[in-house]
């Protein structure tokens, strides 16, 4: 009788044989587990990262041009490990009709540079373009990669609109009106939450004070980026965002050795078992 017969027959009569194979299926299972899940870790920990940061606009802190060097500190924040782009960033409301209906948006102004080596987006023109992650695009219909809007910069602080019928007050309120682009953007970073962003150009022209937005090219497990930030005085000010990404690392991290460890200890019990069998395997 072949031995393969003999383990058919055996996995019949020996119960032992039978934890044995279930053992093996586990330490199987728990392995392709933890397979997937350092996939999922991977592509996390390789993914990029932004911080945003709080620039007190204190003298000499930042001088220097954005993602080329110069002095200061924010030329620090440039030279860090891994860090694709740094630029300025305000957060404004501005005014938005389109067919008819008006909004009022929340854009983050950028430089040039950072929207180009973070994003992807290739900018050109002199048109203003407010770029569009799809959940803000969609706000707008989103059938056409470009639409075309009338906008008017309005004061901080106002209230997001929803798309409310209105007419485009021109010289009534003697505020300035101009055409923009508006241009899906799906190398935005953010895909959940709504972001528009916009270059910084002379016509909206930033305040001396405001935040700094710093784009990694990957994250890491041990935060030495926070740390590095910290270790230059600041402090990040999309914290929660990035204890829910710390924390889904960890959480895989953890999982992923907990169920190699399981896979070893299955695979050790089937040896055991198979040394207390009396065949040919």
């Amino acid at each position: 009788m072949s031995g393969w017969k003999r383990f058919l027959k055996l996995r019949k009569q020996n119960d032992a044989v039978k934890v044995m194979l279930l053992l093996i299926l586990a330490a199987v299972g728990f392995l392709a587990c933890a397979f997937w899940r350092g996939t999922e870790l991977y592509r996390l920990v390789n993914a990029p990262v932004e911080y945003i940061l709080t620039d007190s606009g204190s003298a000499g802190m930042f001088t220097g041009g954005e993602n080329s060097g110069g002095g200061g500190r924010f030329s620090e924040i440039a030279s860090l490990e891994t860090v694709a782009a740094v630029s300025r960033q305000q957060e404004r409301q501005v005014t938005i009709w389109y067919q008819g209906k008006e909004y009022t948006i929340s854009c983050i102004y950028l430089s040039e540079e950072y929207l180009e080596e973070a994003y992807g987006i290739a900018v050109s023109g002199a048109t203003t373009i407010f770029y569009m992650n799809p959940p803000a695009y969609e706000r707008f219909g989103g059938q056409k990669e470009e639409l075309r809007a009338v906008c008017m910069p309005v004061e901080a602080g106002s209230s997001t609109g929803q798309g409310k019928s209105g007419t485009e007050p021109a010289a009534a309120q003697n505020k300035p009106l101009y055409t923009v682009k508006l241009r899906l953007a799906e190398g935005i970073l953010e895909k959940e939450q709504p972001q528009v962003f916009c270059v910084q150009t002379e016509r909206n022209p930033q305040d001396s004070a405001g935040q700094i937005r710093v784009c990694f090219q990957r994250q890491d497990l041990v935060e030495s980026q926070q740390k590095a930030l910290e270790g230059l005085g600041f402090t990040p000010e999309n914290r929660e965002q990035l204890l829910e990404k710390e924390y889904q690392k960890k959480e895989l991290l953890l999982r992923t050795k907990y169920e190699l460890l399981l896979s070893a200890l299955c695979l050790t019990g089937a040896l055991a078992l198979k040394k207390s069998i009396r065949t040919i395997w």
